[in-house]
């Protein structure tokens, strides 16, 4: 463990402000192959002026290193990372081409000296997972079995995703969830794409990520609703996947493979994603801004879970959360839902 030395009762919290986001309980999550970003960033106070900085790597035993140091003004990577630490100014430094066995705490010691020859140091430090194995919620549920935020690699690439561990035996990684009005759903073609929300509140994952991951492997899909009496349903889909942005993210499954929520999505298979600003439904209206959402629309809707979250089950206007097979009316607005897939084995 690294402490704050300090030479004399001065105090330090002029002498040098960190100035980046990361913290001591900061747990980064990246894939094997690809690189470590470390930007510990500072300022300091006039009369202050760095003697060196260090980086140490200490592994989950607990064995330590020093894998690089800057004195003088000369950066000298250390042959415990065979030189792949780059630093990038200030704090920061870039360990490329992560392995496994290089998940562990990356910390940054500062030290600075000012007129009076007072010496001071500071650290920060980093908890890095190097993810070589989870492409999914079920390559998860077998490291760690409780629900929640995990990164994923698909092609080297990270997504971080929301994983439930407990529905149907886990393994899923959730895409969309509405639980309150908190959330603006009624958006634009871009935010769709990106994704927007909060994982462990109301989000939506994002279309990107949603083709990445679907066209990785085949996965089927469940979503789950209730009603504002409690009352719980779902469906379940086999094959689901989505095209890519040069299709506008086409919907695509096999077949409906029951729950007792019944079948409101297989009319809007084969249909491309419209927003209110991007309109590609095959309707002579806009169905995005007609029913205030985001779909997969035909003409125009069964189902509609990206419209407005309501107070309540009525939704006349049809531009609810509708699941026409679930609802007890064709505009019953539900409470909760959430859209999730696994991948079939």
């Amino acid at each position: 463990m690294f402490w704050v030395l300090l030479a004399t009762f001065l105090p330090v919290t002029t002498a040098l402000q960190w100035t980046d986001s990361l913290t001591n309980n900061t747990v980064m999550t990246v894939c094997s192959a690809s690189d470590i970003h470390l930007p510990w960033n500072f300022t300091l106070s006039r009369d202050e002026r760095i003697e060196d900085i260090k980086w140490v790597y200490r592994a989950e035993d607990g064995s330590e290193e020093l894998i690089a140091i800057l004195a003088a003004g000369h950066f000298n990577p250390l042959p415990a990372f065979s030189g792949r630490v780059q630093w990038t100014g200030q704090g920061g430094v870039v360990v490329s081409q992560a392995g496994v066995a290089e998940s562990g705490y990356y910390t940054v010691m500062v030290s600075t000296e000012d007129v009076p020859n007072h010496l001071l140091m500071f650290s920060k430090s980093v908890h890095v997972l190097v993810n070589g194995s989870a492409a999914n919620c079920v390559d998860w549920l077998k490291l760690d079995p409780r629900s929640g935020i995990r990164t994923v690699c698909i092609s080297g690439d990270p997504i971080t995703v929301y994983c439930d561990q407990t529905t149907d035996i886990g393994g899923w990684i959730v895409f969309q969830r509405r639980q309150d009005a908190s959330v603006d759903f009624y958006r634009n073609w871009t935010e769709y794409r990106n994704g927007f929300g909060d994982l462990e509140g109301n989000f939506w994952l994002g279309l990107d990520a949603l083709h990445n991951l679907t066209t990785s492997r085949r996965y089927q899909l469940r979503v789950d609703l209730k009603m504002w009496n409690e009352t719980q349903g779902y469906a379940t889909y086999s094959g689901f996947y989505v095209e890519g942005s040069d299709n506008n993210f086409t919907l695509h499954f096999d077949n409906f493979t029951g729950g007792n929520a019944g079948d409101s999505l297989s009319y809007h298979r084969g249909q491309q994603f419209s927003t209110k600003d991007r309109d590609h439904d095959p309707s002579s209206r806009n169905c995005a801004q007609v029913t205030h959402g985001a779909w997969w629309y035909s003409n125009c809707h069964l189902s509609n879970l990206n419209g407005d979250y309501k107070t309540s089950s009525s939704a006349p206007n049809l531009d609810g959360l509708r699941w026409y097979t679930f609802g007890r009316r064709s505009s019953y607005s539900m409470k909760f839902t959430e859209m999730k897939i696994r991948p079939i084995i």
